[in-house]
């Protein structure tokens, strides 16, 4: 799914693979970006879709901010989305006058008793009369119901936060529509999770991709590159500029052609295949280079370590991290587009 900007100033163009990454740190522009893609799909800004104008409803929108929590979207308010899926095809088998009736009739009771209480104290005073009165089935539910997980009450304090979030993530389907293409947003996805949570779910995602018509779009401000297997999904943000890094085989070749002082042209897959055996933290400094700012490439043998140094273990690996970095930082210039 190929999306364009109409009349927005810097707005990007994206290509959406079923799953796509949006990786870049603290006020990189990722949720400036998510919220912008929002708004598009809900036809709040001017956007297409492979060529044609987004209009309203015609996408079904599921955006989770990074407060997002379970707890929070399983409040029974009126606005919440969970509470009238879950409930829409049981209210229907209800019957709702009856309920309100009983209930009320109890609720009547206990008015005419508070009542004529305050009718003998409080004689000299303006008259004061109490009503409860429910009106709607909804009331009920609001007021009423309480959630346990695992027989713990829900509430923030006692649900830890990477349980609170999974759970969140379990109730997506619920949302997703049958009749309508579905696009996620979810900020921050991998909040409070550790590396297999992320992992299950990013599978779990892409299971609801086969299932539905689902376009899901992530943003982290996490290096998730070496774990994500499908790097053209992966566009990385910084100072709200948006590129993808789609050249590292050409650079393993134009490395490995200046070094060995062989021909461009004739280096074939296994030559690529070899350098990134003989570099097995290869992916992981690339996702580095690619994310964050005022990168150091320096030796193994140096003994210091931060987000912003990348380590070689070769002149090879070296000469491969400079030109990539060079490369990366052109490209977020405008440089080379």
């Amino acid at each position: 799914m190929k999306l364009s900007f109409k009349n927005k100033d810097n707005a990007p163009n994206i290509k959406l693979s079923k799953i796509t990454y949006l990786l870049g740190t603290n006020r990189s522009g990722k949720t400036t970006l998510i919220n912008t893609l929002y708004n598009g799909f809900i036809a709040k800004i001017p956007m297409t879709t492979n060529g044609v104008n987004v209009e309203k409803e015609t996408y079904n929108v599921i955006n989770f901010s990074d407060n997002t929590t379970f707890t929070n979207e399983f409040k029974f308010t009126k606005t919440n989305d969970l509470k009238k899926i879950i409930y829409k095809d049981i209210k229907n088998q209800l019957d709702e006058n009856k309920i309100l009736n009983d209930v009320n009739e109890i609720f009547n009771t206990i008015d005419n008793l508070v009542n004529e209480k305050l009718g003998k104290d409080l004689k000299y005073m303006d008259n004061i009369k109490f009503d409860i009165n429910i009106t709607d089935v909804d009331n009920i539910i609001e007021k009423y119901t309480d959630i346990y997980i695992n027989d713990y009450l829900l509430d923030e304090k006692n649900i830890p936060k990477s349980v609170n979030r999974r759970l969140l993530y379990n109730t997506l389907e619920l949302t997703l529509s049958k009749e309508k293409e579905n696009i996620l947003l979810i900020d921050n996805f991998d909040l409070y999770l550790d590396e297999e949570e992320v992992i299950n779910i990013i599978k779990f995602l892409t299971t609801l991709t086969e299932k539905y018509d689902l376009h899901v779009i992530l943003a982290t401000q996490n290096n998730l590159y070496p774990l994500i297997e499908n790097k053209e999904s992966i566009y990385f943000i910084k100072k709200e500029n948006i590129i993808q890094i789609s050249f590292i085989d050409s650079i393993i070749k134009d490395t490995l052609s200046s070094n060995n002082d062989d021909n461009y042209l004739l280096l074939i897959e296994q030559d690529l295949l070899d350098f990134k055996k003989r570099n097995p933290f290869l992916e992981h400094s690339i996702g580095k280079i690619a994310l964050y700012e005022n990168i150091e490439i320096i030796s193994i043998t140096e003994n210091r370590y931060t987000s912003s140094t990348v380590k070689y273990l070769s002149p090879e690996e070296q000469q491969f991290y400079e030109k990539l970095k060079e490369k990366i930082f052109d490209k977020f210039d405008n440089k080379d587009i």
